[in-house]
């Protein structure tokens, strides 16, 4: 039996105790000293090792500090956990972003000599999970930065949005669910307070709980509303909302009898029938999509009421849908024709309702045929989305409202927007709640980045008028993050000095998109 130091260990062997394909490179302490510096004086060799530099990773982190800076994100942190845990808060946050990275093993790669705040000292995936479980373990401290959050938004109205997620236990097993409810100020779009939930609760009674937990906070809080994830819609539900009075909207089911009937109406006012085009007059204000609100009245448990159904429809998303449809229906004709021999395991497949089956005679082999009335039925409704609302508002509002909702997957799974919490794995509800208030902060500051980007950037002239320098929308988030990625300065290791590197034009217009001309022209002071 041979026994290794843990550092041994490492170099030898990977995760598993698999010996290592690749092999580690040591930490220099552990090297030898080349035969060139031997002959070398000590204060020679410190002068030659001083004289060196090295790059510094910068990425958009400056970006997102002067974001969290002007937002008073910073402000808030350092005054409910202090000013190294607020830096660490904020570090962390920004690994997340820049990575979309759900990961704690992946934060040692990326943050060693990264350009960062003073003050951090969590190194690798093991601080990383420690200082989630500090977070979850003293929730007084978020609850105190909660509500300098609601102090700096208590006059404008609110809007709640909800959204689940899958939790990994310690095993490796998805053995757990969670919801986390987030409210958003409507006028600035940031995210102001959240509450994490048990996951998959189709009770609406958790959601109300919710909306008047708000006087807890403060005596007058503003109106407020809750956009629910598609597992909360049920007829139920809405009634439960409506007699509470409570402002709810709920991404709907398209197979319930009455919302199906309210999407064939839409869909009939959406086309032109002369031109064969979609009707402008429903177009939304961002051109994105045609919507339309219809008024309906359901009866549930013996009473009546009105709900109000929005139906959307995007002629991209119809296009891609329709489009990748097409892409398995032909995939399926194909092995048909090259497995003809296995053509009874074929039929079982549940793409076979597209498709009619012609028996071949005497040694002929079966004929697949489309059918058109089947493949018809299942594309109509491509690219439609509903939502159902408890009162009265038009379908631009609704839209709008939904993107809130949208906004809270972007931050919460990954595999619905790509950026960035995927599963969320934990060890224990502490270090849950601490990871999910990391990527509340997480959420605070892509929801400003969004706005900047899908805000036209003026340049003030000489002569004291404005003109748009950069258009809005011409970046995206991920075009921010994966443009500023090369971004890095020089240290020199004498003196510790920063030297700003070049960067490109198409940098330096990332930067005005994102509010912040000129960031990178000297080194960023945090």
């Amino acid at each position: 039996m041979v026994f290794y130091s843990r550092e041994k260990y490492r170099l030898k062997f990977q995760k598993g105790g698999k010996p290592r394909r690749v092999p580690l490179i040591p930490h220099v302490s552990t090297l030898g000293v080349p035969e060139a510096f031997k002959s070398l004086s000590d204060d020679e060799l410190k002068q030659i090792l001083n004289a060196e530099t090295m790059d510094v990773p910068v990425s958009c982190v400056p970006i997102l500090h002067r974001i969290a800076l002007e937002l008073n994100i910073i402000e808030d942190l350092q005054a409910s956990f202090g000013n190294v845990a607020a830096n660490a808060i904020f570090t962390v946050a920004a690994f997340h972003i820049c990575t979309g990275d759900n990961s704690a093993r992946a934060f040692e790669h990326w943050v060693r000599n990264r350009f960062l705040p003073d003050g951090i000292a969590l190194k690798d995936g093991r601080d990383l999970s420690c200082f989630y479980e500090q977070i979850g373990a003293n929730l007084e401290y978020v609850q105190r930065y909660v509500a300098c959050r609601l102090a700096r938004n208590k006059q404008a109205k609110l809007l709640l949005s909800v959204d689940s997620t899958t939790i990994a236990g310690e095993q490796g097993q998805f053995d757990s669910q969670i919801s986390m409810a987030v409210t958003f100020n409507t006028t600035t779009r940031q995210p102001i307070f959240y509450r994490v939930l048990p996951g998959f609760i189709n009770d609406c009674q958790t959601v109300l709980e919710l909306l008047h937990s708000f006087n807890e906070h403060h005596d007058n809080v503003p109106e407020c509303a809750a956009s629910l994830d598609i597992s909360y819609f049920s007829e139920e539900n809405l009634l439960t909302a409506y007699k509470n009075k409570v402002k709810c909207i709920f991404a709907a089911k398209i197979n319930i009898s009455w919302i199906a009937e309210s999407i064939d109406i839409a869909q009939a006012k959406f086309l032109e029938a002369k031109k064969g085009t979609g009707n402008h007059k429903y177009a939304l204000n961002d051109g994105a999509c045609l919507g339309l609100t219809i008024e309906r009245k359901i009866k549930v448990d013996g009473s009546l009421f009105k709900v109000y159904v929005h139906v959307f429809k995007s002629e991209l998303t119809a296009a891609y849908q329709l489009e990748c449809f097409n892409y398995e229906l032909n995939k399926f004709e194909s092995l048909w024709i090259s497995k003809g021999k296995l053509s009874e395991r074929l039929r079982k497949e549940s793409i076979m309702k597209y498709f009619i089956v012609e028996e071949g005679d005497g040694n002929g082999e079966p004929k697949l045929i489309c059918d058109k009335q089947a493949i018809d039925d299942a594309v109509k409704n491509l690219g439609i989305f509903v939502d159902v609302t408890t009162w009265k508002c038009s379908a631009q509002e609704c839209y709008e409202f939904n993107g809130y909702k949208q906004d809270l997957e972007r931050m919460f799974i990954t595999g619905k927007s790509g950026r960035n919490m995927n599963v969320q794995r934990t060890h224990n509800d502490r270090t849950m709640e601490g990871k999910c208030f990391v990527n509340f902060i997480e959420l605070s500051i892509l929801e400003e980045l969004k706005q900047r980007l899908a805000t036209d950037q003026m340049k003030v002239l000489k002569s004291g008028k404005t003109r748009a320098e950069l258009a809005k929308h011409t970046f995206d988030i991920d075009y921010v993050i994966k443009g500023l990625d090369s971004v890095a300065y020089t240290r020199r290791k004498s003196n510790g000095a920063l030297i700003t590197r070049a960067i490109s034009e198409k940098q330096r217009e990332i930067a005005i998109a994102c509010g912040c001309r000129g960031i990178f022209d000297m080194p960023y002071a945090y």
